[in-house]
């Protein structure tokens, strides 16, 4: 949301400065195009998300909202969500070393999808937003308040030099560019080793003795080292008597209630 305000003196006449003279730059300066919105965006209420929507050019592949998009909204929600993922994948960081300018590269798409869900809540639940009080303030809000965030930063992005010298597809990175700069997919498949396991009882632990309520075992990974002297973590696990009975064919039905601690041993 935006617009232009002309600004006159209070006679009428094109403003000066308030000693009278002539501003320094009196041109008008352009604004950024004005998007038109298609059939799929003036259902939604939202600005630039068709080509997003199931079946458009740059569609996801995995779902946003799970199940069948069988109404405007689902479809709407979809369509911004998909846009919101691709343009959150920015290029630049191993350029600029920014960690604001990636902040804001990022930001931008976040801030314009959220924008965008609120204008779709409503515009497809204005009913349910009514009887909710200080929702639709609230939305007006995001809406209003995010946008004036987004002209912030493209303004912090269109004056950071290193910024603009990142190239992306041979074109300088501008204050208004969002990604896709990279794609979700792998070149090549990721291979997991597998690692054997010794899946053999471990030795006894000293000074602990296995019970109907004791189990022993012994963390043999983890050891510390103590004024000089090493330790080894022993695990126990006491079961509080009466709350549950390990032996087979117990009726017992009380809550099952375990008090683990730890202990080291020398």
């Amino acid at each position: 949301m935006s617009g232009k305000i002309i600004i006159k003196n209070a006679d009428g006449s094109d403003v000066t400065q308030a000693n009278g003279t002539a501003l320094s730059q009196p041109q008008e300066l352009s604004l950024y195009s004005v998007p038109s919105l298609d059939t799929f965006d003036t259902m939604c209420g939202t600005t630039n998300a068709s080509a997003y929507a199931d079946g458009g050019q740059k569609e996801c592949a995995g779902k946003f909202l799970p199940g069948t998009h069988d109404t405007d909204f689902e479809k709407c929600m979809q369509a911004i969500d998909c846009m919101m993922n691709k343009e959150m994948r920015v290029v630049g960081f191993d350029s600029h070393q920014s960690h604001i300018v990636t902040f804001m590269q990022q930001m931008i798409p976040h801030h314009a999808n959220a924008v965008n869900m609120a204008k779709i809540l409503l515009k497809h639940a204005e009913t349910q937003v009514a009887a909710v009080e200080d929702l639709e303030d609230i939305m007006w809000g995001m809406i209003n308040v995010q946008n004036f965030q987004i002209h912030v930063m493209r303004n912090y992005l269109a004056n950071h030099a290193a910024y603009g010298d990142t190239i992306h597809d041979g074109v300088p990175l501008l204050a208004t560019s969002v990604g896709e700069h990279c794609e979700s997919t792998l070149d090549v498949d990721v291979v997991i080793p597998t690692q054997s396991q010794n899946l053999s009882p471990t030795t006894s632990v000293s000074g602990c003795t296995p019970s109907e309520t004791m189990l022993c075992m012994k963390v043999g990974a983890v050891s510390l080292l103590i004024m000089g002297h090493w330790f080894i973590l022993v695990l126990h696990c006491r079961i509080l008597p009466g709350a549950f009975d390990l032996k087979q064919g117990s009726q017992d039905t009380t809550p099952k209630r375990y008090i683990p601690f730890v202990e080291a041993r020398r």
